[in-house]
């Protein structure tokens, strides 16, 4: 974990995940704000893997990113947004869908080699800090005329190359006739 990263470096992208709707007709999410979407449940995709989700293997347990067709059931994925356990306002937290009382963790000091895991409830006030999370604009957004190509291995966001910053990306040339 590190602390806010610079916006426009890749460190944001590998920073910003996106909320998908349960239900793909949710009207939430054109203007999500914390009261729109506290009872709502959510699946969770990383901006630098699209279509990879946060997938908990166990209740207390490491976190790994898994493609929706990997799995059984579309409930692993999914988390209830909750107010945030630290008792700020504009904060929420994210219960697992399928282990009750575990919440997404990030840790309290972001030290170096520390990772999102799954947590059940405790009392203390590190445990309240370390799972609520702040919703704030994307560090980076898709462009609107991206789309995303299925790869062998992963999926790739595909978009103009003006509107990157100080970001790596490959550049493919057909050079068949």
């Amino acid at each position: 974990m590190a602390e806010y990263p610079k916006s426009g470096t890749n460190d944001a992208i590998h920073a910003t995940f996106r909320l998908v709707p349960q239900v793909s007709n949710e009207q939430f999410f054109q203007s999500p704000s914390r009261n729109n979407l506290i009872g709502k449940f959510v699946k969770i995709e990383s901006f630098n893997s699209p279509g990879k989700f946060v997938t908990p293997q166990s209740s207390n347990g490491n976190i790994i990113f898994s493609d929706s067709l990997e799995t059984n059931s579309n409930s692993n994925f999914l988390f209830r947004v909750v107010a945030g356990l630290d008792g700020n306002m504009s904060s929420v937290s994210l219960e697992s869908g399928i282990h009750k009382g575990c919440f997404l963790y990030s840790g309290v000091n972001y030290s170096e080699g520390s990772h999102l895991q799954l947590i059940c409830k405790q009392k203390d006030a590190s445990f309240k800090k370390a799972v609520s999370f702040s919703l704030i604009s994307a560090l980076r957004q898709y462009h609107p005329i991206s789309f995303r190509a299925k790869g062998v291995k992963r999926d790739f966001i595909l978009e103009p190359l003006m509107s990157m910053l100080d970001e790596s990306y490959t550049v493919y040339f057909n050079l068949t006739n």
